[in-house]
């Protein structure tokens, strides 16, 4: 059973939307891709993730943090290197350190809280 608007007119859509992930990509999809394969071969190097999933899943996982970043930066106009800074940290160190730093970040936050 199919649940219909009462006009039974679909709703609307939004034709600019693949536009806009054409230029999301057009923009971020360098950084994405040389960071998912830095992170890949690194991961492969160090030996960190045996299975061949964790770690596409990890450098897919790094490409999507790259993308947010850039994202970020260019909505509050600082400089898009910080985008390139974060895909070598992200690259080089993995999604672990930057955990850890998440982590102890938040921790510092708890205490001073207190």
């Amino acid at each position: 059973m199919k649940i219909r608007r009462k006009d039974n007119k679909l709703p609307d859509k939004d034709p600019n939307f693949i536009q806009t992930v054409i230029t999301v990509f057009r923009e971020y999809g360098f950084i994405m891709v040389i960071t998912f394969i830095l992170s890949y071969l690194s991961m492969s190097r160090d030996g960190k993730e045996p299975k061949i999933i964790y770690r596409l899943r990890d450098s897919i996982i790094g490409s999507i943090i790259v993308l947010i970043v850039g994202m970020a930066c260019n909505e509050f106009g600082i400089s898009l290197g910080w985008t390139y800074v974060i895909a070598g940290f992200v690259s080089v160190y993995g999604l672990d350190a930057i955990k850890e730093l998440a982590k102890r970040w938040a921790e510092k936050r708890i205490d001073n809280d207190k």
